[in-house]
């Protein structure tokens, strides 16, 4: 049996890792919190400095694997004012964008 690239073993223990992730939020009721009414609001809105500084740290951790900054940038002129949502915007798409670079 020949040796497998190390790159490829890395990307599949990444593939099953994410996958593991995504399985895990769902049985243990994230999706089912975050949709629900209006919780993921509160926690951006009533947690002070925390929710946005979450909101800017979400999108850095996504946005450089294929998450459009669209996803974020919407409900954040739902939560917050407008010059707000704007900046948060600004400021995680630029994180982002030199992350992923």
């Amino acid at each position: 049996m020949p040796d497998l690239d190390v790159a490829l073993v890395r990307r599949l223990a990444a593939v099953v890792a994410a996958a593991a992730l995504i399985a895990l939020f769902f049985l243990g009721g994230g999706y089912a919190w975050v949709t629900g009414d209006g919780n993921l609001e509160r926690l951006l809105t009533e947690t002070g400095v925390i929710g946005p500084v979450a909101f800017v740290l979400m999108m850095w951790a996504t946005q450089p694997f294929g998450v459009p900054g669209f996803v974020y940038m919407v409900p954040a002129g739902l939560v917050w004012p407008t010059a707000l949502a704007v900046s948060l915007a600004w400021v995680g798409n630029i994180g982002a964008s030199y992350i992923a670079f």
